[in-house]
Parts: C-alpha cells; sequence; structure tokens
C-alpha cells in the first residue's frame, strides 16, 4: 500500500521561511531609505553608521539607489563627526552612482552643504578628464602641406619631430648632391669616350661612362624614396601629444579606490539593526 504525505504543510513551511527570511532581511530595498532617515532624524549616529557599512557589505543584494542613499548618509555622518575628507569620499561614491543627487541646502547644516558642493564642482571639473573620448586626429594646415612638400622633412619639423626631420632633410640633401656629382661626372665621362681616338681606352672609357649613369640612376631613386616616405610620415604618423599639461585631480584616487570606509574594528563586531 503506498503512503501518500500531505504536501500542503511541506510547502506551507517553505513559504513561512521564505517570508521570514525576506522580512529579516538585512538589506531590505523597500525599507533602506526610510530607515536611514529616522536613524539621522534621531541623531543615531553610530546605529546609522553600523546600518550603512553592513549594508554596502551585502551591496550585490541592493538597488543601485539604494547603495547611492547609503553612500550619502554615511557621509553626512561623517561629516557630522569632524571627518569631512572621508565625508567627501562618500559623496562622490554617491554622486558615481547617482549623478542627479543633491542636497538641499535648507534641510541640512552649511558645512554638509559646502562639503557636497566641493564634491560636485570636482566632478565638474574633471568630467571631460575622466570619460574616455575619441582622440581628435590631427589636421595639416594648407602651410604645413606646403612646406612638407617643397623641403622633405621641413614639414616634420613643424610637426614637432625636429629629430625624424633633420634626417630626413639630410638624407635628402645628400641624396641631391649625389645626383649632380654623378651627373657632372657622367659628362665628363661621355665626352672623354666621345672625343677618344685610342681603340685601347674605348672600353675603360665606357665602363666609367656606364657606371656614372648607373650612380645617377640610384641617387635619382633614391631621392624619389626619400620623398615619398617623407610625405607618408608627414600625413600618416601623426605628432606626438604632450599629456604633460593635463591636470590630474585627486578625484582620480577615489575613482580608482572605491572601497567602502569603515570606521574602526569595534564597529564590524557590534553590527546589529533593529528595523
Amino acid at each position: 500500500m503506498i503512503n501518500h504525505s500531505p504536501r500542503f504543510p511541506l510547502l506551507f513551511l517553505i513559504t513561512l521561511t521564505i517570508v521570514g527570511s525576506a522580512s529579516l532581511s538585512y538589506a531590505d530595498s523597500s525599507n533602506i531609505s526610510a530607515h536611514l532617515d529616522s536613524l539621522l532624524s534621531a541623531r543615531s549616529y553610530d546605529e546609522l553608521e553600523t546600518f550603512a557599512l553592513k549594508t554596502l557589505a551585502l551591496s550585490d543584494t541592493i538597488e543601485t539607489a539604494d547603495r547611492a542613499n547609503l553612500h550619502k548618509y554615511l557621509g553626512i555622518v561623517y561629516i557630522i563627526r569632524g571627518r569631512e575628507e572621508d565625508g567627501k569620499r562618500q559623496f562622490t561614491h554617491w554622486l558615481d552612482l547617482d549623478p542627479a543627487g543633491y542636497i538641499d541646502k535648507f534641510n541640512y547644516p552649511p558645512m554638509i552643504v559646502r562639503a557636497y558642493n566641493e564634491v560636485k564642482m570636482e566632478r565638474e571639473r574633471t568630467k571631460d578628464f575622466l570619460v574616455d573620448e575619441p582622440v581628435e586626429q590631427w589636421e595639416p594646415s594648407t602651410i604645413d602641406i606646403l612646406k612638407s612638400a617643397l623641403v622633405p622633412g621641413w614639414g616634420q619639423i613643424t610637426q614637432g619631430k625636429t629629430g625624424r626631420g633633420i634626417a630626413f632633410l639630410a638624407l635628402q640633401s645628400l641624396s641631391i648632391a649625389g645626383w649632380f656629382v654623378s651627373d657632372h661626372n657622367l659628362t665628363l665621362a661621355n665626352n672623354a669616350y666621345q672625343r677618344e681616338t685610342d681603340p685601347a681606352k674605348f672600353d675603360e672609357l665606357y665602363n666609367t661612362t656606364n657606371n656614372w649613369n648607373y650612380a645617377r640612376w640610384a641617387f635619382t631613386f633614391s631621392s624619389i624614396g626619400i620623398y615619398v616616405i617623407t610625405q607618408a610620415d608627414f600625413f600618416f604618423i601623426p605628432p606626438e601629444i604632450n599629456l604633460s599639461s593635463y591636470p590630474v585631480s585627486p578625484r582620480d584616487n577615489f575613482a580608482m579606490n572605491p572601497s567602502t570606509d569603515f570606521k574602526s574594528s569595534n564597529n564590524i563586531n557590534l553590527l546589529t539593526v533593529h528595523f
């Protein structure tokens, strides 16, 4: 005979367990903001700090808006207690999560409003630096293009690539000088060959003339190659940008190290919350 055990009591117990766990959950999103406000109104700063730190430790299970409020109220408590830098750091984390967050100057003391305004202004100053934007492509002016076209290496010098520009200019100058020397000697060798009447010297003069002709062509191709490389470097390899003039804000440290601030080991041992 098959014994069918009743399923209703088992389901009922499971439901009670789930509901009970939810009601006792430390990071109940629906109660976080109200609880923070009530603790602040009652000036229960120790309990508020303990609650905020413990709840932030469960940040993976709570909503972003609640996490932002926890940083906000924790910053308020720190500033009230004279820990202004810690408070500003918490305000920074708060505004990172909720950029539209604000402090009503009629509901909070001036020191809190002042700290909030300082953090807000710092964010505005560093906003363009912190946001990754495409680097603007360098565009040469008409004058720069003419300089590069007329004198290979001059364009690099105007770009700030002085060493490379001087090297291109020297190589091109040597190539052009070599071409003129080769052309001059080719003319002399060819005239000597044309005037020579001794058949025994024909081969020697002919070879000399050919060698200077080959040299002239070599310098011709060398000049063309250097010119093409110079123009390619000018148009396709932009000048380096000096980033030393860009200001680096202390806020970068906050962005790189957004860890939660724990006041002391005593608060870690006394993490008890009463809703």
